[in-house]
């Protein structure tokens, strides 16, 4: 049975997400998406970015041309998907006063980001400096609006310290919420943080545990003592994403743009584990390639999956449950 995700489950595996992939075509409306999925068996899920010597996205590649290792075991693809299908992604703004004389730079940029994106996707903007606020009016969680996008970037000023730690996590948390199983997070800061509740260690762990791939941006600041864009570094790798040290600022919109492109150019790849453990250890995952003709390919996944415990799959009852948007049709 088909339910939804219970709130208690967010720390939970959320990569290990309950998923026998069906995908169902939309009946051609421009509000529909085009591919949707619906999950009810345990899956781990990866979202998987495949890069040649140039930094080129490699297309037409197969479930044949990659292999998974959980703990340096060999697991076999159950699914596999290259759709672009649609995501929940959240853009996470750095609003404290270090950044004030970047903001319009960094609001076009993020719109650049929007504008590349699938149309399809859930968005959500969420601003930080000591305090998190999200941008977008109460009791609309997501948008793929685009006015109300950019309405929700400008909706606050710049002032005060810096809360990453804080953003980061609530945003992925946030991101669980939506209805889509691909979930990213775009966030652009200098990488300081003096005011977060919460600690580096905390927020990684709850990165790995919602499944969210974060792509940073770091803006930086010599007259910024606080910067430490190694954490924003550690935080994509962690996710599976992808760093970005820019040089000057008029370089972050084109960055906006290969990011939002790099999403949509994933390769989704599900296994059920062989380890079938419940005890709430961490897996490391490794994903190769392997295409004829084709040397330097440089692949991108998260580095591992927080296993459930026992106690989380007796409250869940058959454990985390995903939910469907569409009625499904047949592979």
């Amino acid at each position: 049975m088909v339910g939804k995700i219970k709130a208690k489950s967010i720390f939970v595996l959320l990569c290990l997400l309950p998923a026998s992939w069906l995908f169902a075509q939309s009946k051609g409306t421009s509000e529909s998406p085009p591919y949707t999925i619906s999950l009810n068996v345990d899956l781990v899920v990866l979202d998987v970015t495949v890069v040649d010597g140039h930094g080129k996205f490699l297309p037409g590649l197969g479930s044949q041309h990659f292999k998974i290792y959980e703990d340096g075991h060999e697991e076999k693809i159950s699914y596999f998907l290259s759709k672009d299908v649609p995501a929940t992604i959240g853009v996470v703004i750095d609003n404290s006063g270090s950044l004030r004389r970047k903001r319009a730079e960094i609001v076009a940029a993020a719109m650049a980001f929007v504008e590349g994106s699938n149309p399809h996707d859930e968005m959500f903007i969420v601003h930080f400096n000591e305090n998190v606020t999200f941008g977008l009016p109460p009791g609309e969680p997501f948008t793929n609006n685009p006015l109300q996008l950019r309405a929700a970037l400008l909706r606050m000023a710049p002032a005060g310290q810096t809360a990453l730690y804080d953003a980061v996590s609530r945003a992925s948390m946030h991101a669980t919420k939506g209805k889509h199983n691909r979930r990213a997070l775009l966030v652009i800061s200098d990488g300081g943080d003096n005011a977060s509740h919460a600690g580096l260690k905390e927020t990684l762990q709850i990165v790995r545990s919602s499944n969210v791939v974060l792509y940073t941006i770091s803006l930086s600041d010599p007259s910024n003592r606080d910067q430490k864009p190694g954490v924003l570094r550690k935080l994509s790798k962690t996710s599976g994403g992808e760093s970005f040290f820019p040089k000057e600022l008029r370089e972050v919109g084109p960055l906006c743009q290969t990011i939002a492109t790099s999403i949509r150019n994933q390769y989704l790849l599900a296994y059920g584990p062989s380890n079938a453990k419940r005890d709430g250890t961490f897996r490391r995952v490794r994903v190769t390639v392997h295409f004829p003709n084709q040397k330097d390919l440089a692949v991108r996944t998260r580095e591992g999956y927080l296993a459930p415990n026992e106690d989380d799959a007796r409250s869940s009852g058959s454990g985390i449950q995903g939910e469907t948007d569409s009625e499904p049709l047949k592979r």
